[in-house]
Order: structure tokens, then sequence, then C-alpha cells
């Protein structure tokens, strides 16, 4: 049997056959140079849902086509001597089950080359294809471990992954690192983040003189979810990537292609590996917006306003002629360089306005998405967009995809509920709000409808979109006879929401639109700001005054990564901030400098001097100094101050921002 596959891009790729048994890839060559191992848990496990499990795979036979080859195996599937499952109230259903089954499992390998920033990559595909005439799978989980020339000991990782552990956005791996972001310990855990949300797209480490990429070119690959675990623990010297691919229970399951390249680096240094990451960030980002639909958000300096009073008031009732004051402060707004105000004071119809609640809430747990009248409505939030409008100020308001679990809508629609594995609702065990079912269309166009009318009653310009990964992408409906996940709902709604004109924020890591969450302290993201590209931080204002606050240098560190940090004001009676904001004397300034340079950010190659923005024409835009000192050769004479006067500069001054003739 057929063990080696040797493929015209010069990639081999070794498969470990013993015993007449499948037992995965043991390992993956770029002209003899290793980038994948045989790390561990190589071989792909499934189950159906009467708990035949399946992780013993027999060869069969080879096919070859187009520089691709087709593993067929047998897959043999055992029952579990004992199986448990819960009833509607919670008690163990317990049944006996013996004996085996077979089945059938293809595996697809094929060749695969890409050029990005670039550079040439070469490496293979692989994906799995089950087949069962009698038996039904709706998942399957596959690993593959990353290792630039055979090892990762003194490799980079570096990756936008959202996870409590709060792994570091870049690390030099050793022996004894420990990185996993798989969630083991918050009540609110994430399992394994979602790609395009909680989890970037793409895997990327670098040795000293290969790079190996890992990612997948299909959002959903025929329905699938994707839940990604990049893990590394003490003692290993590989880098291991899990997925797990979740999709409708059906009789053939096939997974979305998994890539990995690999590329022979010309240069060696953390600017350069940067530079890298950077071209890989935005080329996988843009491969999935286009296939769904959406445009990349452009980030800009954004205002929040709190959204909940007191012992769980609504800011509405509490504070009625909020928006009200802040039309008359657009002035310091606009001078600050806030260039958009995100309302987490949206004031739906929500159970805060209601005083009969059994379960409490406020207004983080709506009814639905139409406005109530606690500050002032439809009308009420037309003339805030109009006033900001007006001073060129864009208008985000606040979504989340769960409803109050008292919402009236759950009496008319029970199967919008999502129910997890042990019947029980879901709702990130917050205890007041159920998650709603994005795979019911009939829901989504509910939800859309609602959306459609502000959108073109009010003006409103985006959304940022809450708890947009542990309570909504991952999500999956167990009481579905499918049992379908919620990530391939969300993305048409994501792609719905863009096509209404709405630009999109998500409280997440994610490259489908601004990344937007506030759990990275300053000391967390020091030294590894250029990591959080095309994102907008939120920092309440007490740590921007906290110690150690903000400071200037990091905050312009963040501009260069198109990255500014967000002010997250709480204003409600009882507990408002001072008027005008603390805000730190430079900020007003620089923010403002940003604002108006970053429509001309398009891409960046960083520099050991700064970093350099090109347009969406591939042209020179906008400079960002570190140092002080020469301008660059390759810019000499192209540089010059936006202020006082557009004078050519030679000689860089630290933490100022150029633009580019």
């Amino acid at each position: 049997m057929k063990s080696v596959l040797q493929f015209s891009n010069a990639i081999r790729v070794e498969l470990d056959i013993r015993d007449n048994r499948y037992c995965g890839i043991s390992g993956a060559f770029l002209e003899d140079v290793a980038f994948v191992v045989s790390g561990r848990g190589n071989v792909p496990y499934f189950q159906t849902p009467d708990g035949i499990s399946y992780q013993e795979f027999i060869p069969l036979d080879w096919k070859e086509e187009n520089d691709a080859f087709i593993l067929e195996l047998e897959a043999i599937g055992r029952c579990a001597p004992i199986q448990s499952d819960l009833d509607l109230f919670g008690f163990p259903r317990i049944s006996t089950a013996k004996g085996e089954v077979r089945d059938r499992l293809n595996i697809w390998f094929a060749a695969q080359s890409q050029t990005v920033g670039g550079e040439e990559y070469m490496g293979f595909a692989v994906s799995y294809e089950w087949k069962s005439e009698s038996r039904q799978i709706h998942w399957l989980y596959e690993s593959i471990a990353l290792a630039p020339e055979g090892t990762t000991i003194g490799a980079r990782l570096m990756a936008q992954n959202m996870t409590q552990n709060l792994n570091p956005l870049e690390s030099v791996l050793t022996s004894e690192t420990i990185y996993s972001t798989q969630e083991h310990y918050d009540r609110s855990c994430i399992e394994s983040p979602c790609r395009g949300g909680g989890s970037q797209i793409f895997d990327l480490v670098q040795g000293k003189n290969l790079a190996v990429v890992n990612f997948f070119a299909e959002p959903t690959g025929e329905g699938n979810a994707l839940k990604a675990n990049c893990q590394t623990m003490p003692g290993e010297d590989f880098v291991t990537v899990s997925d797990f691919h979740y999709g409708a229970l059906a009789s053939e399951f096939r997974t979305a292609p998994r890539v990995v390249l690999a590329l022979k680096k010309t240069e060696a240094s953390r600017t350069s590996d940067i530079n890298r990451w950077t071209a890989w960030f935005d080329f996988t980002a843009e491969l999935w917006c286009e296939k769904l639909g959406i445009t990349r958000t452009q980030v800009v300096p954004t205002l929040t306003f709190e959204g909940t009073g007191a012992g769980g008031i609504d800011i509405g009732m509490a504070y009625p002629d909020l928006l009200k004051v802040w039309t008359e402060r657009l002035d310091w707004v606009v001078e600050q360089g806030f260039r958009a105000i995100n309302l987490h004071t949206p004031e739906y119809v929500s159970a805060a306005n209601r005083k009969t609640l059994v379960f409490g809430g406020n207004n983080c747990c709506p009814w639905e998405y139409k406005l109530s009248d606690q500050l002032g409505g439809d009308a009420g939030l037309k003339a805030f967009c109009e006033a900001c409008h007006a001073k060129g100020v864009k208008v985000y308001i606040w979504i989340a995809g769960h409803l109050h679990r008292e919402a009236p809508i759950w009496r008319e629609h029970p199967e919008w509920m999502v129910r997890s594995a042990d019947h029980r609702l879901w709702d990130g065990h917050y205890g007041v709000i159920h998650t709603l079912s994005f795979a019911e269309e009939s829901m989504r166009d509910w939800f859309l409808q609602d959306m459609k009318h502000l959108r073109e009653v009010t003006g409103v310009d985006g959304i940022w979109f809450d708890s947009f990964t542990n309570l909504t992408l991952g999500a999956i409906n167990w009481q579905r006879p499918d049992r379908v996940s919620n990530a391939p709902g969300v993305f048409r709604f994501l792609a719905d929401l863009h096509n209404l004109g709405y630009e999109i924020m998500i409280e997440s890591m994610s490259q489908l639109g601004v990344s937007s969450w506030g759990n990275l302290p300053p000391a967390k993201i020091t030294g590894q700001e250029e990591l959080l590209l095309n994102s907008n931080m939120r920092y309440y204002m007490r740590l921007w005054k906290s110690d150690p606050a903000i400071t200037e240098k990091l905050y312009f560190r963040c501009l260069a990564a198109k990255a500014p940090l967000g002010v997250w004001i709480e204003e409600f009676l009882g507990h408002a901030e001072p008027f005008p904001a603390e805000l730190p004397e430079w900020f007003g300034p620089l923010t403002s400098a940003f604002a108006d340079a970053v429509d001309s950010m398009h891409s960046r190659h960083l520099l050991e001097e700064g970093a350099l923005w090109k347009d969406h024409t591939g042209k020179d835009a906008v400079f960002f100094a570190f140092t002080s000192g020469e301008v660059p050769s390759a810019l000499r004479g192209s540089l010059f101050e936006t202020t006082p006067a557009a004078n050519t500069v030679s000689t860089l001054k630290e933490g100022k921002i150029y633009k580019v003739r």
C-alpha cells in the first residue's frame, strides 16, 4: 500500500500505515525539509448520535487524479458498551450495545501553491469524505502537527485568538511553552473558538529558515462550522492544530479542505515575520469575506456609551435625555478625534422596560430589536444620527444573537431556541437569556426586518455584535433533527446586514469585521501592538487612568497597526463620568491625525523605522515613525507633515504620523 505521496510542486507527504491500519500523516516535506510531523491525534475521529465511534481505518485502495491522491479506507465503528443520554428533565437514559459496523472514509490529498505577500508557498490540501448507507454523523475531528524544519523550538507563533487564557499575541516557543486556545476554566467557556470569530482563519508558525501556514479556504465547507484549537504543551516541539467540523446530520459528510503550505524564508527577523503574518491576515480575510459577500469594515476611532444602569434599571428609564445631551457634546467628540459613536444603549423593547420580570435583566436582554420610547424611539435615534452625520461621525448600534428568556416571541417560535446536547436552553451560563437559532431562516428574516427598519428609518451606520463567539457563532442547536450549527446562518446574516449597508464591528477577534473587545490589559499588548491589526479595543475610562495607564507610545503603536484603543464612558444617573472626559492631552491631536489618515491605510509593511501603509491602489500613503532620525531611503523626499503646512521632512520625529506624496 502506497505510503509516500510525491507532488509536482516538490512536496512529499508520508503516511503512517502500520499493521494494515491508517495511522495518520507522519510527515510532510518541502525539498526534504520537514514542516509537518507525526505529533499526536493525527487520526480523524467521528461518532454517530447512537454512540458508534470511528477511529480505526483499514486502507482499501488508491486513486490518482491530476496531482491529487484519494486514499479509500474502511471505517470501523465500534459501539460503546454502555451508552448514556439525558432525557428532557436531565435524567440519564442508559442502554447497552455491542459489536462493530463498517463504513467508508475517503481522504483527499491535493497539491497546493499560493503566492501571498509576493512569496511563493508550496504545500498540500487534505479533506475527509465519509459515506454510509445506514448511519449519520454531524461532526468530524481532525488535526495536524506543524513544525518548521521539524521542530518548533525557537520558532515564532503569532495569532489573534480570543481566549480567557489570554495567550500572548506573539510567542517564541521553547520546550516548556504552554499555549492553548482551548478554554478549560471559565464558566462561560468557549470550548474551541470558531474560525472567523474568536479564532483566526489561519495559523502561522515561523522557524529560522522555514515558515509553515495552515488555513481553510472556505468559511463553512458545505455547511460545516469550524471550531479550532491551536496548542503546544511542555515537552512538545510541534504545534497541534485541531479542528472540529460541525455540519448537518447526514449519511454523507465532507470537510472543508485544510491547506498546509511551507516557505523557505529569505530573511530571518521579527520585522519580516510580522510582515509575513500581516500578508496572511489580509489574504485570508479577503478570501473569506469575498466568499461570504462581505466588504471588510474600515476601522475608525470610536467612543462607546455604557448601557446598563444601577441595579438593572435600564439607562433609558434612568437617563431619558442621554442622546440629546450627547448631541450637545458632539463638538468635543470631533475635537478628540472620534469618528464613530457606539451606542451600547440602544434601548430596544427589552426586559429592563418591564417591572414584572421573574428573572431580572437589563438592556443586554432585549425582547426584540425594535426601539422603545425610553430614549425617544425611532425619531430620537434618527435625530441623533442626523446630528452625528452633520459632524462626520458615524453611529453604531448594539445587537446580539440572543433574547431575554421571557421574550414573548419564544411562545410563538419555540423552535428558535438553541438547545445544547443535554436538552438545556443554551444561554452561556448567564441565566436570563437564550440564544437564537440562526439555522432557522424564518428567525433570520424576522431579525433582519427589524434591522432593515432601523437602517432605513434612523440612518444608523453599523452594528456592534455582542457575545459573537461564546453565545452566537459557536452554538449548535441539538433540538433540530439535523443538529446543525449556528455558524453558516450567522455568516449569511452578516452578509445580509452588509447588503443593508451596515458596517460590522464584532465583540471578538475576527477578520470578518472590526475586532472590538476589552479583555486585553495594556500590559498584555505592550510590545505586541503590531498584531492588533484592524481592531478597536474598548477601555473604560477608569482603565485609561489606571496604573499603569495607557501611554502615548503604546497608543501610537496601536494606531500604527490600525487599532485605535477605544474609550468606553459610563454615563447614567448615579454613576456618570465627569465631562469633558479626562483623556490625556495627547489623545485628541493624535487620534485626529489618525482619523484623517485612516482612509488611505489599506495594507501595512513594517520597517525598522516605522509602519508604512499603502492605499487601495498599492501606492505608499501613510508612515508612522517609531524612531527619530533619518528618513528611510525608499521614502526620502516623499514624506511630509500635514500640519502646520505640507512641508517635506528630512528627519523623522518619533511618534509622528506623516503622509507620503
